[in-house]
């Protein structure tokens, strides 16, 4: 006969990624960042910007090879100043 976990033990869900203290990237003297360094800097996975790639959303990037993508850091800040949000604009 199985022993049934106690329920201290039992497995939880991770945070939401966007809920973990993501690590920084540091922008300073850089021309472009990595899919991944990007992703991080705005808060996304980086197989949302891979979609976003896609379907032609998303920040600008160049495409170096047949596969990497960089995405220049003043692309990356004029995508976050076009998207920001102003919580007085917000209904509700």
């Amino acid at each position: 006969m199985p022993k049934s976990r106690p329920a201290s033990s039992a497995r939880q869900k991770p945070a939401s990624r966007a809920r973990q203290n993501l690590p920084t990237v540091d922008l300073d003297g850089r021309l472009g960042l990595s899919q991944r360094e990007a992703a991080t800097t705005i808060g996304k996975s980086a197989g949302c910007l891979r979609r976003w790639a896609r379907l032609g959303l998303g920040p600008k990037f160049v495409r170096v090879g047949n596969r990497a993508l960089v995405y220049p850091v003043s692309d990356l800040k004029s995508f976050l100043a076009r998207n920001a949000t102003d919580p007085a604009d917000r209904v509700g």
